[in-house]
């Protein structure tokens, strides 16, 4: 691994293998205590999911007597190696998830541009996008007809252009931040919609 990589953040790991994780421009560095090092180049990663699992133990199904919240990175390369990152092991998740995030964008956005550009059509839960438009089932609507996407409440919202109601957009779909890329879908449907007006 090259030492003149621009370094984003650095944050430790407890546990088994302790070390920590380095977050480079160019890549995840897995840096372990005893010497060892595991480095991923952001152009090799295919997904990126961060999600909260929160569960609730009831007594007979009605008194609730546990609640547990796990916190949980997945990050899969194109050598179909999956990377988990959870709370234990990590106790800077919640701010290493934010960095993640913003690098995951960029990298995943430009690739997944291209891959539409060249005929492909992406898939978030639901719903599909490909060169012509957004696809929920059996409803099509065409980007020029897409009013564009926006988060809120952990969860992705695609709204079609209404011409009778120009302030009520019509709802598309929508896609929970529990789906793999969910974070790139915005951004995606923003630039896809931009490009045919």
């Amino acid at each position: 691994m090259s030492t003149s990589y621009k370094i984003l953040g650095s944050y430790l790991k407890k546990g088994k293998d302790s070390g920590c994780v380095n977050i480079f421009v160019e890549g995840i560095d897995f840096a372990f205590d005893s010497g060892t090092h595991q480095f991923y180049p952001w152009e090799t990663l295919e997904s990126y999911l961060y999600y909260v699992n929160r569960t609730t133990t009831r007594l007979y199904g009605i008194i609730p007597i546990y609640r547990s919240t796990k916190y949980i990175v997945n990050l899969q390369f194109q050598n179909a190696e999956l990377i988990t990152l959870k709370k234990r092991h990590y106790p800077e998740l919640d701010e290493l998830s934010k960095v993640l995030l913003q690098v995951t964008l960029k990298t995943l956005l430009s690739k997944y541009l291209a891959r539409i550009e060249e005929g492909s059509t992406l898939k978030f839960d639901k719903l599909s996008i490909d060169k012509s438009g957004v696809y929920r089932g059996k409803k099509a609507v065409a980007w020029f007809d897409v009013e564009g996407a926006k988060v809120e409440n952990g969860v992705v919202f695609v709204y079609a252009r209404n011409p009778l109601k120009p302030n009520k957009p019509g709802l598309i779909g929508t896609v929970g931040f529990q789906t793999p890329n969910a974070h790139v879908l915005t951004s995606l449907v923003t630039a896809l919609a931009k490009n045919v007006r």
